[in-house]
């Protein structure tokens, strides 16, 4: 037999039966923002579905292009960063490791300098 699932689906029923309540945030192509219920309520703009796992359901909501956007200032926006160095700057961004986020990206550094007084810094 065959049997092919979700990426969230998948994660929770690694998780077993996920706790009442529980909030899962799983990110890939599509952004997915998922709750633990034993009531569900179904409603237009969120997924409904059982988890497979005792009588647990769960409401699923999701933003359509999370990380395709991502993927896409790459290739429009940077097309000079190799997809490994524009996930690095991303992982520094979200780390908060740049004082002034966009002073770590040299074009943005050459359209808007630093004053004297307020050099580009890296945690680095």
């Amino acid at each position: 037999m065959t049997v092919g699932i979700v990426d969230t689906s998948g994660a929770l029923l690694l998780h077993g039966a996920p706790p009442l309540g529980q909030l899962l945030n799983v990110c890939g192509s599509t952004d997915v923002l998922a709750l633990c219920t034993d009531r569900p309520k179904p409603h237009e703009r969120l997924l409904t579905r059982a988890v497979g796992v005792g009588r647990r359901w769960v409401q699923v909501g999701t933003i359509a292009a999370a990380g395709s956007a991502l993927a896409w200032a790459n290739r429009q926006l940077f097309p000079d960063l190799s997809e490994s160095a524009f996930r690095r700057l991303m992982r520094q961004l979200a780390a908060g490791r740049f004082a002034r986020p966009f002073d770590s990206i040299p074009i943005w550094r050459a359209i808007v300098p630093a004053s004297s007084s307020e050099r580009p810094r890296s945690a680095d």
